[in-house]
């Protein structure tokens, strides 16, 4: 029930501080997509999954420098993708209003991210924020209400009551569509 009073109490603070000082105008997404460098993928620990992890490993950059934040088992993408960057979000890495410390999202922000996904089929608000203050050019996550200040591109699934992977993999899909894969791939 605390969780619950923190986490809505949270979702109103982010949503003040991200009104107050919205970090991007207009965006070229086509070309934004196409020169990315580097991700963050913000994965549930139920989505550290090859049917996830390949498609954006594989088609985002050629060095294959993707960030992904999961907090349970971070072992299991080192074990498949010796070249990502693991970095673990855990409870003492959050706030009174469960938002990510000032450190961990300095942290983010040092590594210079392109996109920012948050693949949490519910809206998550720790990690939500961190894409949202990650400094990525495009934000995207599922679509949601709470969404709104957190995504510039919120993707509603035609099939809400279809698997997690499948949400997600019809949200790489759709990337795909509007640019995310490499011209030549």
């Amino acid at each position: 029930m605390l969780d619950v009073i923190r986490s809505s109490a949270g979702t109103l603070v982010a949503w003040a501080k991200l009104k107050l000082y919205p970090g991007m105008g207009m965006i070229d997404i086509n070309k934004t997509l196409r020169s990315a460098k580097k991700l963050l993928a913000c994965l549930p620990a139920e989505l550290v999954v090859e049917e996830i992890l390949e498609p954006l490993i594989e088609d985002l950059v050629p060095s294959g420098a993707v960030i992904l934040v999961d907090t349970d088992r971070p072992e299991a993408v080192v074990q498949y993708y010796p070249r990502t960057e693991i970095l673990t979000l855990s409870r003492s890495d959050l706030g009174l209003f469960l938002l990510p410390k000032g450190r961990v999202i300095e942290r983010i922000k040092s590594e210079r991210v392109d996109i920012a996904i948050d693949f949490h089929r519910e809206f998550f608000l720790p990690t939500a924020y961190l894409c949202a203050q990650s400094g990525a050019r495009i934000t995207a996550g599922f679509g949601s209400s709470k969404g709104t200040p957190f995504f510039n591109i919120a993707y509603q699934p035609k099939r809400l009551g279809g698997s997690i992977i499948s949400m997600c993999q019809d949200l790489i899909r759709m990337l795909h569509s509007i640019g995310l894969k490499r011209e030549g791939s």
